[in-house]
């Protein structure tokens, strides 16, 4: 049943496009508008479908077995192909997010493997929207998979990371779809590292995610990256972040200065990062390299650090 109304409503997604090619000469900008608001209500139905089942997952996880191996031995390969629309393909990964995220992997301990398998694949697409699903998936995976199971395919999780956030833009990819693809990576890298730290390379991973900072793209997971970053530095071990030399200490700084007192950060981020700098200033060790990596970073940056912090 599900399956079929997605293909149905897929079909109807098909012939508006081809509607609308074919006979764009005809059409005046209202009745464009229409096809295109049918279209939306089409999607909106995709993902209530897979919402619906994830629904499922969440509410009814002892009862749900026999769906989820519906899903995986007759569901998943119909849609998980070349032979099918990217939307199909998006639908699947939301089910295999919705499974891993609603269920835990306590429930699915036979299933998980070939899952996360798929997100890997998935991490390496050509369009923006499966990129994101998926590493969405290895974010959660990293939230609710317990250390020996994560360690299992970190290596490979991590791989698949990098390679997302790499990945080029397409001269026909939409602006906001590829960058919004990126943040997402990058945030599941950070969730991998928050809640997985001690089944990775951590120093390496910490350091390459803090060259992929700042998110100027989705707020939402910028926000949560950006206070991250704080809370190692002030929770955790600040060497991770500034490196053993305080090598890093100037892209730390510049991504200070270019998230505070933006969209991009958190109410409490500016008195975190007013903490992190008291502390770089009060040891006599830290405070030169402060200040030389403060003059390190462009000017508009170094003017507002004193602006804003002081410095």
């Amino acid at each position: 049943m599900v399956i079929g109304s997605l293909q149905k409503s897929d079909s109807r997604k098909a012939d508006n496009a081809d509607e609308l090619r074919n006979n764009h000469e005809n059409y005046d900008e209202e009745d464009a508008e229409i096809i295109e608001q049918e279209n939306k209500n089409e999607e909106e139905l995709q993902c209530a479908l897979a919402d619906l089942m994830g629904a499922l997952f969440q509410s009814h996880k002892e009862l749900t077995y026999p769906l989820v191996q519906f899903v995986q031995k007759e569901l998943l390969p119909k849609v998980l192909n070349e032979n099918v629309s990217p939307i199909m393909n998006r639908f699947g990964l939301f089910l295999i997010d919705n499974m891993i995220e609603y269920l835990g992997l306590e429930h699915i301990p036979n299933e998980w493997p070939y899952l996360v398998k798929v997100l890997i694949e998935y991490c390496s697409s050509k369009i923006a929207d499966l990129r994101q699903a998926a590493t969405y998936g290895i974010g959660v995976l990293a939230e609710k998979a317990d250390g020996e199971g994560f360690k299992q395919v970190s290596e490979y999780c991590l791989k698949a990371l990098v390679t997302a956030i790499d990945m080029k833009k397409r001269d026909n990819e939409e602006k906001m779809d590829y960058y919004h693809a990126r943040d997402n990576a990058v945030s599941a890298l950070g969730k991998v590292i928050k809640c997985q730290y001690a089944n990775i390379p951590l120093k390496e991973t910490v350091q390459k995610w803090l060259g992929y900072l700042p998110l100027r793209h989705d707020k939402v997971e910028a926000k949560f990256m950006h206070e991250l970053l704080v809370d190692i530095i002030l929770e955790s071990d600040a060497n991770l972040v500034f490196g053993e030399k305080g090598e890093s200490l100037p892209k730390v700084m510049q991504t200070f200065a270019e998230v505070v007192d933006t969209k991009l950060a958190s109410e409490t981020f500016k008195e975190k990062v007013k903490k992190v700098v008291e502390l770089l200033m009060s040891n006599e060790a830290s405070r030169p390299m402060l200040h030389e990596a403060v003059g390190k970073i462009d000017k508009k940056w170094q003017d507002k650090l004193q602006r804003v912090l002081g410095l």
